[in-house]
C-alpha cells in the first residue's frame, strides 16, 4: 500500500505536500531494528500486517531509496522525541560506554597527531634531495 501510494504522489500530475513520502522517510528514522517494531506495536501503532518484524524494517530501508521528502514534515515530532532523549537519565553504565568512547577517540587522535608531527619533522630535517 505504501508502495501505491508513494507511486501515486510522485506522478507529475499529482500536486500535494509530499505526505506519504515524508511519512515513509519518518518511519524509517524511527524504525531501525527488529525491536523498534516491536515498541511501536507494544504503544498500538500497527506497521507490520505481515507477522516478519525485520521485514518491516528492510522494507522502510528499501522504499527511502530515491525518495525526496518535505524537510518540514513531522518536526515537532522529530523535536519532541530529541528532547525526550535529552531529558532521559543517563544510565551509568551508558555513561562509561560514552567516556570510553571519547577516551578511545581521544588516544587515536593523540596517535594520529604525533604520528603526523614526527613525519612533518622529518621531511623538515631531511628535506627532499629534488628540491632546487
Amino acid at each position: 500500500m505504501l508502495l501505491n501510494l508513494e507511486a501515486f504522489e510522485a506522478c507529475s500530475d499529482n500536486t500535494n505536500d509530499l505526505g506519504v513520502t515524508s511519512y515513509i522517510w519518518f518511519m524509517e528514522s524511527i524504525v531501525d531494528q527488529d525491536e523498534d517494531v516491536k515498541e511501536l506495536q507494544s504503544k498500538g501503532i500497527p506497521i507490520n500486517s505481515i507477522g516478519w518484524d525485520k521485514y518491516v524494517v528492510d522494507l522502510f530501508k528499501d522504499i527511502i531509496t530515491g525518495l525526496a521528502p518535505r524537510v518540514d514534515a513531522y518536526l515537532l515530532v522529530k523535536t519532541s522525541i530529541a528532547m525526550h532523549l535529552v531529558k532521559a537519565k543517563w544510565t551509568p553504565i551508558q555513561i562509561a560506554t560514552w567516556v570510553k568512547d571519547v577516551m578511545r577517540f581521544a588516544v587515536l587522535y593523540a596517535v594520529v597527531d604525533i604520528l603526523l608531527s614526527f613525519i612533518q619533522t622529518y621531511f623538515t630535517v631531511f628535506p627532499s634531495p629534488n628540491k632546487h
